[in-house]
């Protein structure tokens, strides 16, 4: 994989912009978030548990609020 400025770019909005579809299977949601993670750290960058949970959390939809609530 080249990483280009562009491509890092691409990478980072997917990244950014990232959500799970209200009403779809959370299975699909963490393997999305998984491959966006390791595409991510696939061009270097660095990413903590931390930034992890953030990707797997945030795009939740309003219904899935209760994960959010517990999650520091």
């Amino acid at each position: 994989m080249t990483k280009s400025l562009a491509n890092k770019i691409r990478r980072k909005e997917r990244l950014y912009t990232f959500s799970m579809v209200e009403n779809s299977r959370i299975q699909n949601h963490l393997d999305e978030s998984n491959f966006i993670i390791f595409d991510w750290e696939n061009l270097d960058a660095k990413s903590d548990d931390e930034d992890k949970v953030v990707l797997l959390v945030i795009p939740l939809p309003i219904s899935y609020k209760h994960f959010k609530e517990i999650w520091p």
